[in-house]
């Protein structure tokens, strides 16, 4: 925690050995990558061609401009290095999947409306850029394709939805006091009384996985999170608790579960799968502040 003259950087975490932190651009520059490879961890990062030059092993700076100019398939990826502000060079792969077209017009519209309010001529570069997603990563590629690393990075939004459910179910974001201490102390609770309901939600998960949930859909995460809460609070109070709950999932089985959509697939769902299959290691996903 830090206050508001503090910027967002790698080096605040301690990693360990196999963990693979997945960030947006607010940590995509070659620091990064730095920071990271000296704790013998990976990273998969965006990045913008301005802010991250990618070399060949030469050191000759791509043009990675010209590179998605030229027709080809829609995901591509290339062997590089970078270097960083002490001279030390590392060996990435730069990963670019080009954006649906739907999406891609929606990112130069952003583009275009940024440049505006800062009274800024849009350039046409920026505008190719935009229409692509541009991936560093260190992740040894025989284990981790260019479409797992780009599906990986997809699993960020999660993140984003985790931050919502603390703010709203937890009132996360109502913190009071201006001593740092006093704040420190609010938050580490909270994320105390967070790790224990997400135990707890983890168990009623797998209880709702034995009896065959299918049937009904998919476990609605936001009211399992609000039930765990409720138990939890109740447990503080001495009320009702874990085995209480346990006894009644039969009869709350069916306000946990919402049907299927057949218009399209639940991504929290297919993320838990897909990882499940994957030996992944540990993963740190960092999201750029609002």
């Amino acid at each position: 925690m830090t206050d508001q003259s503090g910027g967002e950087h790698l080096g605040y975490y301690r990693l360990q050995p196999g963990d693979i932190v997945v960030a947006d651009t607010g940590y995509g520059y070659r620091r990064s990558v730095a920071t990271v490879c000296k704790q013998q961890a990976d990273l998969g990062i965006r990045v913008r061609p301005a802010t991250f030059p990618f070399e060949q092993a030469d050191g000759q700076v791509v043009d990675l401009v010209a590179r998605l100019r030229k027709r080809g398939p829609g995901v591509r990826a290339w062997r590089g290095w970078c270097t960083d502000g002490d001279g030390e060079r590392y060996q990435v792969r730069l990963i670019a999947a080009k954006l649906p077209p739907a999406e891609a017009a929606a990112a130069r519209r952003r583009a275009r409306q940024n440049a505006r309010d800062h009274g800024r001529t849009v350039q046409p570069q920026t505008l190719l850029v935009a229409g692509w997603v541009l991936l560093i990563t260190t992740v040894p590629g025989a284990r981790w394709d260019a479409p797992a690393v780009l599906r990986l990075d997809r699993v960020r939004w999660q993140v984003e939805l985790v931050f919502k459910r603390m703010k709203s179910i937890l009132r996360l974001g109502q913190l009071r006091g201006r001593m740092r201490a006093r704040i420190e102390a609010q938050v580490l609770a909270l994320l105390v009384a967070w790790a224990l309901q997400a135990e707890e939600a983890a168990g009623v998960r797998q209880h709702l996985a034995r009896v065959g949930h299918g049937a009904l859909g998919l476990v609605s995460s936001w009211t399992l999170r609000v039930l765990s809460v409720d138990v939890l609070r109740q447990q503080v109070r001495g009320g009702c608790g874990p085995a209480r709950l346990h006894a009644c999932l039969p009869q709350l089985q069916r306000f946990l579960t919402s049907r299927t959509r057949q218009d399209r697939a639940h991504q929290e769902t297919a993320v838990r799968a897909w990882l499940e299959r994957r030996p992944t290691p540990s993963l740190v996903v960092l999201e750029e502040a609002a």
